[in-house]
């Protein structure tokens, strides 16, 4: 079963619940990951996981989407 996923949000529009999003860069949208949301966000990791491959914790403009239903 695949996860289903909410539309991506634009940058300006910031996610209303802490939590972690997967994340993409508005001007280059094919370099996405996941990023944790807490009032701005963190450094973005690979979409697999594992390291942080950005040190973009500074980089507050980024594309988001989270799960279109939470987890039971």
């Amino acid at each position: 079963m695949s996860k289903k996923f909410t539309p991506w949000f634009p940058a300006d529009v910031k996610p209303v619940r802490i939590g972690v999003y997967e994340t993409r860069f508005g001007d280059n949208p094919r370099i996405s990951g996941f990023s944790e949301w807490a009032g701005e966000w963190s450094n973005q990791t690979s979409v697999n996981g594992g390291d942080n491959f950005f040190s973009d914790g500074a980089i507050q403009k980024k594309e988001w989407r989270g799960l279109a239903k939470a987890p039971k």
